[in-house]
């Protein structure tokens, strides 16, 4: 695994007192020969898992929407749940910040459970998407999760 390699004044934790000269890119800087004891070991994330494909899967999404009825009216979100429906594959979706009033969710689950449904459609073997909400009460317009699964997936 690629290694980028520490200075004697510098630690994971620590900076140096003053500026020391910069690598001439982070290429250089991962490719350089890392000393014993000296280095940051840096481990692969691979985007594809080495999955059975005959296991059964679960690929779950969190996303921070930061306002939910806003994110809806805006085309690069109906655009961002299609993405991860169709192209990623998502089973769950867990939304944080959804800025949600409990009267609003009324208003907002039929619609994203729709869209849900409808990007499902030909996806996977059904399109039967479901909700739960946390909605703040102590602060309107504050907070608010919700958990999408579809229990097609």
């Amino acid at each position: 695994a690629p290694q980028i390699p520490l200075s004697p004044s510098t630690s994971p934790t620590s900076r140096p007192a003053s500026p020391g000269p910069e690598p001439a890119s982070l290429a250089t800087a991962l490719s350089a020969a890392p000393t014993a004891g000296s280095s940051v070991k840096r481990t692969p994330t691979p985007r594809q898992s080495a999955v059975d494909p005959s296991a059964a899967v679960w690929r779950i999404a969190s996303w921070n929407v930061a306002g939910l009825r806003g994110l809806l009216k805006k085309e690069h979100g109906t655009e961002t749940l299609r993405r991860l429906v169709q192209e990623e594959g998502v089973g769950v979706i867990l939304l944080q910040e959804t800025k949600l009033q409990p009267h609003h969710v009324a208003e907002v689950e039929p619609q994203i459970l729709g869209t849900l449904a409808a990007l499902s459609a030909g996806v996977t073997a059904g399109g039967s998407w479901r909700a739960a909400w946390s909605c703040s009460t102590a602060r309107k317009g504050y907070a608010g999760v919700a958990t999408l699964w579809n229990e097609a997936a």
